[in-house]
């Protein structure tokens, strides 16, 4: 069996540890954080270069009881973040002393990390405050050159959340307009460079955010009639959210924190560059899942073992704990493609309308601290203030470390070679 065989069948990583050994031509200084291991980028970002400023300083009190501390951030990241493969194969090279395997551990890492760092308690002359931003930094640098060596991290269930929210905040962080570019040029609804741009689409009729990733038409009503095969898929007729198993386990709750850096943070909203992602966090919190209007036809069947007709519109038609059995013989015939054009529906009074609201402000990958600083912070009329849409000053007050004793001793520096150490565990 060949390794990537191997690697693909076990349950979690085989690595244990991994750090990279940073060769240096000369003594760094010692505010300067490692260049990134990927690429021939040797890029040198110094904790000076750190705008505070940018950062919009939330009143603590403003909020709700909070257990996550700035140290929470250091502690995340204060070992080395591998991630330089893309897709699900990616959480095989993540190791358990470093990083999460899966991605929606990593994206709700990154949006506690984002919403603590805008409270007024994150100070540059507070040696936890500068370790925890420095440590988030690295792993953003990190990132943003693999970014430029051609990784992407499109949609894919829950494996790739958290990468964008990273480099947006890095790019803030740093007021490094050149990065803020790179990450704006290839975001956007429709396009499919980021995990959270892939899983939301304009809908046809108005533009609104519906869920789902792309997918065919035959995989989409595959799913509706077993609930197996891509979980994510897109309504192929734009009209609802998609197939919803990783929209409510894995997604939607945990973005709660990006939206709130939107609303709070200049600059934010804007180089996230998805005016849909506001617009899905806000329904997902107000409403939950979008199943109207839809003019297609539901998948018709009959309450397990008895004759009432149900649907997959109105499965409340079988006593609690009876399944609607489906008729998937009817598909191209009562339901499903139109077989005289295949870019529609056969028409009816809706697929899931019955579905319409359900996971209202819940899922899975939430956190009771996001959830109360959105509730303390987020006005739920979907306006957003105006100083998280306008452009930073071009000219900010940069940070003078002179008065802090921080020394980054956890990480190496300048570099004209980095190469990756790694511990692996027995397979056995």
């Amino acid at each position: 069996m060949q390794v990537g065989a191997v690697l693909l069948v076990l349950k979690q990583p085989c690595l244990v540890s991994a750090a990279v050994f940073t060769v240096v031509t000369e003594i760094p200084h010692k505010e300067e954080i490692r260049p990134s291991y990927i690429g021939n980028d040797r890029i040198i970002t110094r904790i000076s270069d750190i705008h505070w400023d940018n950062l919009p300083g939330i009143d603590i009190n403003q909020t709700l009881d909070s257990t996550v501390n700035i140290d929470f951030i250091s502690k995340k990241y204060e070992h080395f973040w591998p991630d330089h493969i893309s897709g699900y194969t990616s959480r095989h090279l993540h190791p358990k002393q470093n990083l999460p395997d899966y991605g929606s551990d990593i994206g709700l890492i990154v949006t506690k990390s984002i919403v603590r760092m805008l409270f007024s308690d994150v100070d540059p002359l507070d040696d936890t405050s500068v370790c925890s931003v420095a440590r988030f930094l690295q792993v953003g640098l990190d990132f943003y050159s693999m970014q430029r060596d051609g990784l992407r991290w499109a949609a894919n269930g829950g494996h790739l959340n958290g990468r964008k929210g990273m480099l947006v905040m890095t790019s803030l962080l740093l007021n490094d307009d050149i990065m803020q570019q790179d990450i704006k040029d290839v975001s956007g609804p429709g396009k499919e460079y980021y995990h959270e741009d892939g899983l939301l689409k304009p809908r046809k009729s108005d533009g609104a955010p519906i869920w789902g990733q792309i997918g065919t038409t035959s995989q989409y009503w595959t799913y509706l009639e077993t609930g197996n095969g891509l979980k994510t898929v897109y309504d192929p007729y734009g009209m609802i959210d998609g197939a919803n198993t990783y929209q409510y386990c894995c997604n939607s709750m945990h973005w709660k924190g990006y939206a709130i850096a939107m609303y709070t943070m200049k600059n934010f909203y804007n180089v996230w560059n998805n005016e849909l992602f506001y617009q899905y966090v806000l329904r997902w919190v107000n409403h939950g899942e979008l199943k109207v209007p839809d003019t297609c036809a539901p998948i018709p069947g009959t309450c397990q073992g008895t004759s009432t007709p149900c649907s997959s519109a109105n499965k409340a038609a079988c006593d609690e704990g009876v399944k609607c059995e489906y008729d998937t013989s009817q598909r191209g015939v009562s339901y499903g493609p139109d077989p005289n054009n295949s870019t529609k529906c056969i028409e009816g009074s809706g697929r899931l309308t019955g579905s319409d609201g359900n996971s209202k402000n819940d899922g899975y990958y939430d956190s009771e601290f996001i959830n109360d600083v959105f509730d303390a912070v987020v006005d739920l009329d979907g306006s957003l203030p105006i100083a998280s849409v306008t452009d930073i000053d071009e000219e900010s007050e940069e940070y003078d470390s002179s008065g802090s004793n921080f020394d980054p001793n956890y990480a190496s520096i300048t570099a004209t070679l980095s190469i990756v150490v790694a511990v692996i565990t027995s397979f056995f």
